[in-house]
Parts: C-alpha cells; structure tokens; sequence
C-alpha cells in the first residue's frame, strides 16, 4: 500500500485536532458549575496551550495515520473522529467534560462524511448509532456512573466502526469499554491512597475514541 495515504490522512488530522484545541475550544460556553466541592473544573479558555495543542495533535495524527489505511471513501468520516474528535476527548481528560458545542461540530462532519461514504453504508452505520445510543442512555439513565457527553459519543464512535463493518463497530465499542473499566480499577486504586475531590469520577470519553482505531485495523 502506498504510504501517500497514512501520511494526508495523519497529517490533516493532527490539523484538524490542533484547530478544534486552539482555536474552538477556548471559544467554548461554560457549562454550569456543578462539580464536587473542592475541585475547580479548568475553564475552557485555558485549554488551548501550546503543549495541549501539541498532545491532541499527536493524537490526532496517530489516528489519522490509521484513517489512511481504511478506503478513502471513508476519510471524511473517520477524519471527523480523528481531528475534532482528539480535542474533543482531550478536554475530557483535562476537565472530565465532554463540551456540546466540539461535540455537535464532530456529528455534523461525521454527517457530512457518512453521506460521502455512500448511501450502501447507511442504514448500517444508523442502526449501529441507534442501537449504541439507546444501549448507553439506558446506562446512563440507571446511574451507572456515565456522563450524558458519554452517551452523544458513544454512538459517534459506534457508526464509524460500522462503515467499516459489523466487526469493527463491535470491537470498537469492546475495547473502548475494556480500557474505560481498566482506567477505571487504575482511578480506584490510586485514589484510595490519593485521595481526590473527584472522588472515582475519571473521564470516559479517551476510552471510547481510543477503542475505535485497533478495531479499525483489526477488522
């Protein structure tokens, strides 16, 4: 394969994971000040360092080097993932919030290029949105401890494994919950010990978006 490919696609994602940190997420609302006593949520405003910039472009590079080993014909969705979606789970992991406004921005790209990819990976892609958002609501709605950003990701990274195939969008929601359980026992333990006023909060989103790019090569 030629590597002209994972080179565009790693390149436009660090790209476009360093615009939506520098540029958008600063701009972002607020949310309302609902964290535990005790701990100060970093303001949005903030977030957009040179070093944060770096660390989601790294990220954002990487994924996009496995975006371009998939058929170009799904590059603009999956690129959606890759750019936007590396700052959106990398505020996540500095805030342990998942902003609407980068979230809406990742669905519409990820519109854009699911309509690119062609109507033959449509309904596919829907029913596994569907399902995985229906599956993570419930989750959310028992209490089971997920954030409702949670429940608006889940479902993005659901249908970009699903333009590939059934096998990817399964794996990927599989390893991002074995990594988000695994953080999880990790948070736990170490909080123990240290304790934090976060309590066994811990960001869910990096799991979820990093499930999605082994499935990707695996499938």
């Amino acid at each position: 394969m030629s590597p002209a490919g994972p080179l565009l696609c790693s390149a436009a994602g660090a790209a476009l994971a360093g615009l939506a940190m520098g540029l958008v997420v600063p701009r972002l609302p607020e949310p309302p000040p609902t964290p535990p006593d005790g701990w100060a949520k970093p303001r949005y405003a903030t977030l957009g360092t040179a070093r944060h910039v770096a660390l989601v472009s790294a990220a954002g590079g990487v994924a996009g080097a496995v975006v371009g080993l998939q058929p170009s014909v799904q590059w603009p969705l999956l690129l959606a993932l890759a750019g936007p979606g590396a700052a959106l789970v990398g505020v996540d992991a500095l805030t342990t919030y998942l902003p609407l406004g980068l979230t809406r921005w990742c669905w519409v790209l990820a519109g854009v290029g699911l309509a690119v990819a062609g109507p033959g990976v449509v309904p596919r892609a829907a029913l596994a949105g569907l399902a995985t958002a229906a599956l993570f609501w419930l989750v959310w709605r028992l209490g089971a401890g997920l954030g409702f950003g949670d429940v608006r990701l889940a479902p993005l990274v659901a249908l970009s494994g699903a333009v590939d195939s059934w096998t990817a969008c399964y794996l990927a929601l599989l390893f991002g919950s074995l990594l988000g359980v695994s953080w999880g026992l990790v948070t736990t333990l170490w909080r123990r010990h240290h304790p934090h006023p976060l309590g066994n909060v811990f960001p869910y989103g990096p799991s979820l978006w990093l499930g999605l790019w082994p499935a990707l090569l695996l499938a």
